[in-house]
Order: C-alpha cells, then sequence, then structure tokens
C-alpha cells in the first residue's frame, strides 16, 4: 500500500523510463476528487491522463477510484474517469443517511 499526495505521485510517475514502482499499482484512489477545479487539478488530470495511458499500453488492469464528499457534477467526474455509469457508478444521497440533514436558510434584515 502507498498513500501519497497527487503531486508526490506525480513526480514518482512522471519518468517513463522507470516504471516499477506504477506497475506494482492495481488500484489508485483518489480522494477529494473534487479538487479537479481547483489549483491541484491538473497534477490530478495528469495522475489519471498517465494511469490510463498505462492500461492501455500495458493492458494491465488498474482500478481508478474517486471520492468526494461534495461533487454535485459526479456524473461528469465519472466520465472524465471511464466510469461504466450502469456498473461502476456509486452515488449515495441523502437517502443513505441515517439520520436525515436539514437545511434551513435564514434571512437577515439590516435596518439602516
Amino acid at each position: 500500500m502507498i498513500v501519497t499526495t497527487p503531486e508526490k505521485w506525480d513526480v514518482i510517475t512522471r519518468k517513463s523510463s522507470d516504471r516499477s514502482l506504477s506497475m506494482l499499482v492495481k488500484l489508485l484512489i483518489i480522494d477529494e476528487v473534487h479538487l479537479l477545479n481547483d489549483d491541484r487539478g491538473p497534477v490530478i488530470e495528469a495522475l489519471v491522463a498517465r494511469t490510463l495511458r498505462q492500461v492501455e499500453s500495458t493492458q494491465s488492469m488498474i482500478r481508478i477510484v474517486g471520492l468526494s464528499v461534495t461533487l454535485p457534477n459526479y456524473l461528469e467526474v465519472a466520465q472524465f474517469l471511464r466510469v461504466n455509469s450502469e456498473t461502476g457508478l456509486f452515488f449515495f444521497d441523502s437517502s443513505y443517511r441515517p439520520v436525515p440533514l436539514a437545511q434551513q436558510y435564514i434571512g437577515i434584515r439590516l435596518v439602516v
């Protein structure tokens, strides 16, 4: 098991001549995948593209799992990760919570 940040894994896997460590990986878990739309997004995108290219060139199976608590565009991210939306996409909405969440909007009127 290798636990690392996307930036560190990017450095490790960037050299195409040394694939010894990356060839051992069979599961890539990207936590906070919603950071694709943040400063770290290009690094995550490069990692996914590099991993998918490795799968295609070596015909080895590497599962990519993207995790996020706040991901409104999960279908687009799933498409980017090449997830089969019928069998490989898992979306847990509020119905899975044992205690339902309540959402309230409270307006405050300012008197000047």
